[in-house]
C-alpha cells in the first residue's frame, strides 16, 4: 500500500534521479522481471475512468500559447506531469496522475505545445520546434 509519504519519498528520489553529479550514481545491474503488468502498482483503471476523476483545463503557454490539460485530485501539495516532445501527449501520465489523486496530491498533465490526441483529451496550440522544456 502505497502512503502519501511513500508517494512524497518516490518523488524526490526521481527528482534526484534526473539531475545532479551524475558520478555520485553508483550503476546497479537489472533485476528480471515476469512482466511489466505483474511489477506495477498503478491502478487498474480505464482511460475512460480516469478522465472521469479529472476534468478539462486550459491554460496559456509562453508567448500566450493555449495549451489542454487535465486537473485531477484536490490536494494542498501539486504535481505537474508534462509528457516529452516528439508523438507523445497527456496520455502517457493518465494512470500516474491518478495514483497520485488517490493518494492526496493535486495533479496536472497537459499536452505540450503542437501535441493534439484529441477528443477527452484535447489539442495544444502552437508548434512543437524543439524547444527543449519550453510550454
Amino acid at each position: 500500500m502505497w502512503t502519501r509519504r511513500t508517494v512524497a519519498t518516490a518523488l524526490m528520489l526521481l527528482a534526484a534521479a534526473c539531475g545532479g553529479d551524475p558520478s555520485a550514481h553508483t550503476p546497479t545491474s537489472p533485476t528480471p522481471t515476469t512482466s511489466a503488468e505483474a511489477t506495477s502498482r498503478f491502478p487498474a483503471l480505464s482511460e475512460e475512468e480516469l478522465l472521469a476523476m479529472s476534468e478539462p483545463v486550459s491554460l496559456r503557454g509562453e508567448g500566450g500559447v493555449h495549451l489542454e490539460g487535465r486537473l485531477f485530485g484536490s490536494g494542498e501539495v501539486g504535481v505537474v506531469l508534462a509528457h516529452m516532445g516528439g508523438s507523445g501527449d497527456q496520455s502517457q501520465w493518465l494512470a500516474l496522475a491518478g495514483l497520485l489523486a488517490e493518494h492526496g496530491y493535486r495533479v496536472l498533465t497537459y499536452n505540450r505545445r503542437g501535441s493534439c490526441p484529441g477528443g477527452d483529451l484535447g489539442c495544444s496550440g502552437g508548434r512543437n520546434e524543439g524547444g527543449g522544456w519550453q510550454t
